[in-house]
């Protein structure tokens, strides 16, 4: 094997070599690439949806003030024109679920409760981003 390379012109190791920095060149700036598309389109969806959930707070106050759920329901059917929502959810003081709705069933009963209410958190689990933001009576 080593006698081959030591016969190939001169011409040709320059090729050669030429060939594989290009390759190994274009690999990582393959990745490179690939994973700053990654972190901004996560951190894009991130904002996105922490907007969202901003603005459903803030239409929700009422809905929480009265006592009215169905409004609430109301509130969050406009989250459906959202393709990347799948499930919205208004919760009281308690962290008790006020009222939910399920995009992908359109159910109103898959429920999760919040354990400890935060002023702002946005938990990440794989793939799913669950905003969640306070609102003020």
């Amino acid at each position: 094997m080593r006698r081959w390379f030591e016969d190939v012109s001169i011409r040709w190791k320059l090729t050669a070599l030429m060939a594989g920095t290009t390759a190994v060149v274009l690999v990582f700036a393959a990745v490179a690439l690939g994973t700053y598309e990654v972190v901004t389109f996560k951190r894009a969806l991130e904002q996105k949806l922490t907007v969202v959930a901003e603005i459903v707070g803030r239409n929700s106050i009422a809905a929480l003030a009265f006592g009215d759920a169905a409004v609430a329901r109301d509130v969050l059917t406009a989250l459906g024109a959202e393709p990347s929502i799948e499930l919205g959810a208004v919760y009281d003081r308690e962290g008790k679920a006020f009222a939910t709705l399920d995009f992908e069933l359109g159910r109103e009963d898959r429920l999760f409760e919040i354990v400890e209410i935060v002023p702002s958190a946005l938990d990440i689990e794989r793939v799913r981003i669950r905003p969640e933001r306070p609102v003020s009576l």
